[in-house]
Order: C-alpha cells, then structure tokens, then sequence
C-alpha cells in the first residue's frame, strides 16, 4: 500500500507463498512499514506552564485559588482529539484529593491535537473538599496550613489519549499557605472510656476508675501511673504542612472542679509527654483510699521554634475523670 490507513489498531501483513513460485520462497526482500500509538504529554513549557507551576506554590488555605490553567497535548490521534483528557490529584503528605479539570480543544484539525485544561482549588467551599475526600477528613479543608519547616505536596498531573495510552506523571509541588494555626487534638486511650458523670447533669467524660475492694488503686503506696493514656496531635490529621515541625506539650493538669468530690489525691496529677505526641498521667491518691471521684482538665498545647507571621500557639484543653468506687 503506498499509505497507512488512519486506525489506531495496529497493521499486520501477511506473506503468502506458491509451491509453484519457488523464486519467491522468503520474506527478507518484502518491505513492510507500521506504526505504534505515542503516549500523550503534559505541555510544560511556555509562560501558560511558569503561570501555572507558580500559582499552586501560591495556594491558601480558606481561599479559592480562581482558573489554574495547563495544556496537554498529543501528536498522532487527530480523529480523537476530544477525547485527549487530564487528571489532576492533589498529593497532601499522603492524603490524595481528586481535581477535575475541564479541557477543552484548542487545535485544529491533523496533528499534534492540543487541549487546554483548567482546574480550580477551592479551599473556601467545603461541599467541593467534601466532595473530594474521605469521610475522616469531612469538614476539614480549611484546616490545611504551612509552616516554614514546609512539606513535600505536590499536585500530579496525568494526561491520557482516546487508546487509554497515559502520559508519565508531572508533579509540580504545591504550597498552601497558612491563614491560622490549628489547635491541637487531644484523645484519651482505652484506659479511659467514656463515662455519663450524674454529678455534671450527666456529661461523658473520659474515665479512669478503680475500686478499694479490688485492691487495684495503685499498690501499697496508692499511686497510679497510666502510661500513654493521652495523646496530643499538633493539629488535625489533615493539617499536613502544619504538622511537619510542630510538636506537642503539657501546659497543665487540674483536678477537683466544681461539683465534684475532690479529696481523692494526695496532691495534683502529673502530666508528662513519654513521646512527641504520647502524654503519661502520675498522681498519687490519699492513704487510707478515699472514695469519691474528681474531675481534671489537661491543657495540651502545639510549640514549633518560629510561628509564621501573625500566628501563635494554641491551646486545647480536654476534661477527664478519676473515680474510685468502694
């Protein structure tokens, strides 16, 4: 043939032989051609790609990032050039969140075909972040902050052809930049399950009980030593550039509140970090055991060697109960 037809299946021949031909008995003097499907690219070049890779350097939290355009492009399927597609995912340290884009064609007819895509991160909107993660991180989008220390994020761009033949992946690293510090997250281990407390109109609380009869309220001394019973996140999990260099630390622990019968202790609790996020509980109840109960506050609070401007650590202050039945 002297042209190859416009398909995207391959092209096979076949060579047929006579017995009566025995002049034409190999293949080595046949000329054949064929051609195979080159993958699709990500255009990242030109003042389109240095607007585009600057602007997700630029992104802020709580903030729509408006049009962020790119261009994909292919150079032998000018039949299919509509469906040239791109898929973006925004790599946040592990939590990958889905942007579609919305590509449209930009090229004329023949060859190479070549679309322009446009996605936009919206930070403000929590239905587009709600609609775009997991149940965990419902509600949490707004929480996404930097700090100088500063993670590998990175959004990672893939561009496919009609034939599903896919482009290597670009990733352009990102930076969403921090508006407020997070507060940090306190919970309480299986050591402490939540309790309704009829002393406080029935509130829950986390809480540690142990009873006289059963001898089980510290040992001969009456101290107990509950280790890992807390633990202090410097923010939420989706905080992720904020967690790259923040810590955590006791700031107090207080018990005896209102309403409760606060005897219980020889002296206040100890609070300690036994692990960057892991807090140990030590406290020493009175001897001979006095029943009763006491409720305690534990204040938890991030730290990291510099703040970015115009933010400054947070506190998170989580109630709990001792209790020591009869």
């Amino acid at each position: 043939m002297t042209a190859l037809p416009v398909s995207d299946s391959p092209v096979a021949i076949a060579a047929l032989f006579s017995p009566f031909d025995f002049d034409e008995n190999f293949i080595g003097d046949n000329v054949s051609a064929g051609y195979g499907n080159s993958p699709p690219a990500v255009v990242q070049t030109g003042d389109t790609w240095t607007l585009f890779s600057g602007k997700l350097g630029a992104l802020a939290e709580n903030t729509d990032s408006g049009a962020l355009t790119f261009n994909i492009t292919d150079s032998d399927t000018p039949e299919t050039g509509s469906n040239l597609k791109a898929a973006v995912t925004l790599n946040l340290s592990g939590l990958q969140v889905p942007v579609t884009p919305n590509c449209t064609l930009t090229s004329g007819g023949g060859t190479p075909v070549s679309r322009s895509c446009t996605i936009d991160v919206n930070f403000a909107d929590p239905n587009w972040w709600n609609a775009s993660v997991g149940a965990a991180y419902q509600g949490q989008g707004n929480l996404f902050a930097t700090d100088p220390g500063g993670v590998g994020a990175s959004a990672s761009i893939v561009a496919t052809d009609a034939a599903g033949k896919s482009s290597a992946a670009v990733n352009v690293p990102i930076h969403v930049q921090s508006k407020v510090n997070s507060a940090p997250v306190v919970a309480f281990g299986g050591a402490m399950p939540n309790a309704a407390d009829s002393k406080q109109g029935g509130t829950a609380y986390p809480t540690y009980s142990c009873s006289v009869a059963a001898a089980n309220c510290g040992g001969s001394f009456n101290v107990l030593e509950l280790n890992g019973v807390i633990s202090g996140l410097p923010g939420p999990p989706a905080a992720f550039d904020e967690l790259a260099s923040q810590t955590t630390d006791v700031n107090s622990v207080v018990c005896g509140q209102s309403g409760e019968q606060d005897a219980i202790f020889l002296n206040q609790p100890i609070a300690m970090l036994s692990a960057p996020t892991s807090i140990d509980l030590l406290f020493q109840l009175k001897t001979p055991l006095v029943t009763g109960s006491s409720l305690c506050t534990v204040a938890i609070t991030d730290k990291m060697a510099a703040f970015p401007a115009g933010e400054a650590a947070q506190v998170t202050n989580k109630q709990f109960r001792v209790v020591v039945n009869p």
